[in-house]
């Protein structure tokens, strides 16, 4: 039996998890690339502490988590910040996202 994957792109609000959520519900496995996103930005994970590393303390909330209002505004305000944020939390989304989908049981 042929193993298929399919990519959904799209911007936001585009109708990409709900694309996701009728392939599942017809019993396929769907791996969300934005769940591995909202992890590689999780206290501990490599982005995070790249991120802490670059902006400092001063992006945490004071659950720990980062304060993505205040990230955002930051970075845009900054052309070369707009590439290195995302390139590095790019980086890590691919390492994970590679691993995930090169595993047998695909969890995500």
């Amino acid at each position: 039996m042929a193993i298929f994957k399919i990519a959904v792109t799209g911007s936001a609000g585009s109708g990409k998890s709900l694309v996701g959520a009728c392939f599942s519900e017809l019993g396929l496995k769907v791996f969300d690339c934005d769940k591995i996103a909202r992890q590689v930005v999780e206290p501990g994970e490599q982005a995070y502490n790249a991120i802490i590393r670059f902006f400092g303390k001063k992006i945490v909330q004071n659950n720990g988590s980062l304060d993505r209002t205040k990230l955002r505004t930051i970075i845009s305000k900054d052309a070369a910040m707009r590439c290195t944020i995302p390139c590095t939390v790019a980086k890590c989304i691919l390492v994970s996202s590679s691993e995930a989908l090169s595993s047998k049981s695909c969890k995500s």
